[in-house]
């Protein structure tokens, strides 16, 4: 894979592959995001991709020390000392690797450059979280057309995960499995089928990832 993180702060999810995400006890400085699982239907349970490109791109994107740090610190609830304890490693895990992040005023338009400069054989992905929803109605209507038209014409595959409010495409929001998770971020998948752009409900899940309820039923 090829990942573009669009608005991406600091760039702590270009390093998605390299946390925990199974039960059990984490390596030594491995963020370990320990989820429930709610309902009954199962994630798949697939290979990890091999990323081989990686970015990051934020109209103010956050550096890895001094005063940007503080302020991803003051962010976090002074009492929750397990994620505190996350933050530390992924801004660990950055740093060592260093993946490129840019600040860059229109990210909308930085998409078509970037999937241009994919390697052929590499399946490129743009993912978002809880970004969309700063988005101005007009801006956020030209990001979505920009991106359904190169899923459309080049196979991007489009991750995206916002608030319950903020629904992309004709996907249908099945009840949750329990009441209190109606709030929950939804997980929307847009790829190519037939020549045709598709989108797919595939999970609702915590914010902070405590939870997660698949609804892909593929």
């Amino acid at each position: 894979l090829a990942l573009l993180d669009v608005g991406c702060s600091a760039g702590l999810n270009l390093g998605v592959d390299c946390f925990h995400h199974a039960d059990g006890p984490a390596p030594e400085g491995v963020p370990h995001l320990r989820a429930v699982i709610e309902g009954t239907r199962r994630p798949p349970v697939t290979p990890v991709p091999r990323i081989v490109q990686r970015c990051g791109i934020d109209p103010a994107p956050c550096a890895l020390d001094g005063d940007d740090l503080r302020w991803l610190r003051a962010c976090l609830w002074p009492s929750d000392r397990l994620r505190a304890t996350r933050l530390d490693q992924a801004v660990a895990i950055a740093r060592a690797h260093r993946w490129p992040v840019h600040r860059v005023a229109d990210c909308t338009a930085y998409l078509e450059g970037w999937v241009a400069r994919v390697p052929a054989g590499v399946q490129p992905v743009v993912f978002n979280s809880w970004v969309l929803t700063y988005f101005e109605p007009a801006a956020l209507a030209r990001h979505v057309a920009t991106l359904e038209d190169l899923v459309r014409r080049t196979g991007l595959m489009w991750l995206s995960g916002e608030g319950p409010h903020l629904r992309l495409g004709e996907v249908q929001v099945p009840p949750p499995a329990q009441p209190e998770l109606a709030s929950g971020t939804l997980w929307t998948l847009c790829s190519r089928e037939a020549g045709e752009v598709r989108y797919d409900l595939l999970a609702r899940s915590h914010p902070h990832g405590r939870w997660v309820e698949w609804l892909d039923a593929r």
